[in-house]
């Protein structure tokens, strides 16, 4: 996949999410209870103090999952999801191993994350990045081939700010499509870090557990 088809891909995927808002839908809860590994890029606290601002201005509205410092996050691969997920410190070792062979990174990774979007199950700060985003990502997906793990692209440069846990009608939703509709975008983000680590979904709770982070400042 090329890079300007990475962006139509993503591009679609968002405006299923504008026309989510245009129809006569409510949100509905996914069922979330999964565990996997995943590598991602990490935000400064600039940028995640405003996703913690505005994810707990959602689940005021609507019950949900909020992001804050400690699991708000860009994919960059999420790997061997499962409902019964143990996690091995030996994978995250290999995992690591794939991180440290594309650093440091040549050009400085920016993603412009200029509107907030949701859908029946999510919301997300919509990102559009630059090619030095999706050169880390297709970097670490091939140096993972030649480690014999196959890795899936992500499908966007998203930060997800909320999973909602409660089901409303369209009528119910009103304010938060208003405020997903008016709140300031977040900006432009230099990622800070790529982290390796293992994520847990529970009935209610997003957790993400660092194995090892890559600080990107000096890349």
């Amino acid at each position: 996949m090329s890079f300007e088809s990475f962006l139509e891909q993503q591009d679609g995927i968002y405006e299923s999410f504008k026309a989510f808002i245009k129809s006569d839908k409510g949100v509905v809860p996914k069922s979330h209870r999964q565990g996997a590994y995943m590598i991602a890029f990490r935000h400064s606290d600039e940028i995640t103090n405003k996703i913690m601002d505005f994810s707990n201005k959602v689940s005021k509205l609507v019950r949900s999952i909020k992001y804050d410092k400690s699991n708000a996050h860009t994919t960059i691969i999420i790997f061997q999801a499962k409902d019964d997920f143990v996690c091995d410190t030996k994978m995250l070792e290999r995992l690591s191993e794939v991180v440290e062979g594309c650093l440091p990174l040549l050009e400085r990774v920016v993603v412009d994350y200029d509107c907030w979007l949701l859908n029946q199950d999510a919301g997300v700060a919509a990102g559009k990045p630059n090619s030095a985003f999706y050169g880390v990502v297709e970097q670490i997906v091939n140096q993972a081939s030649k480690k014999g793990m196959e890795f899936r692209l992500p499908w966007g440069a998203h930060i997800t700010v909320a999973r909602f846990l409660e089901s409303k009608s369209k009528d119910e939703i009103k304010e938060l499509i208003q405020l997903f509709k008016t709140e300031l975008p977040i900006g432009k983000s230099k990622p800070v870090s790529i982290d390796v680590g293992y994520l847990n979904f529970s009935s209610d709770d997003f957790k993400y557990f660092v194995f090892k982070s890559f600080n990107l400042s000096n890349s």
